[in-house]
């Protein structure tokens, strides 16, 4: 095939056989547009799938960092039970002297309950309660256990 060159006004022109239809090239930009469509909608249908996910994830760590300080709370209370007094009802691990360590900086404790038993009064039950804030919630978990005090 020969390769002709035309010269109009300035510009070369080159003739390699029949051109392309514009209505061809027009085709091919829609198919990549649309292309371009379908992927965005699957990128924001996945990231609306992960959004939940990444909350439920986060309300699962502070739930787990919760629960770890109240065992520890009623672990430190199984160990000292000269702290077993209705009087301490409503205080922290801190206020009570635990040595439980610190909790993280969204967490809040408290020594919601200690009732003797009226069965045995030497057996008390005993409720903590952990609260942290998430944003703007707040969560709470409560756990309950059994401690033997010495006679």
């Amino acid at each position: 095939m020969e390769t002709k060159k035309y010269r109009d006004e300035g510009m070369v022109v080159s003739q390699l056989g029949a051109a392309p239809a514009a209505s061809d090239l027009g085709q091919s930009l829609i198919e990549i547009l649309a292309a371009l469509v379908i992927v965005c909608l699957l990128i924001g249908s996945l990231i609306s799938v992960y959004s939940p996910v990444s909350l439920w994830i986060s309300h699962s760590r502070w739930e787990t960092a919760a629960a770890n300080y109240g065992f520890a709370m009623l672990e430190c209370l199984r160990s000292q039970p000269d702290q077993l007094d209705e009087s301490n009802q409503g205080k922290s691990a801190q206020e009570l002297g635990l040595p439980c360590g610190e909790p993280e900086q969204n967490l809040s404790s408290e020594l919601t309950g200690v009732q003797p038993l009226p069965d045995d009064p030497n057996l008390y039950h005993v409720e903590v309660s952990v609260q942290w804030n998430q944003g703007t919630e707040t969560g709470c978990i409560q756990m309950s256990t059994l401690i033997r005090k010495p006679r």
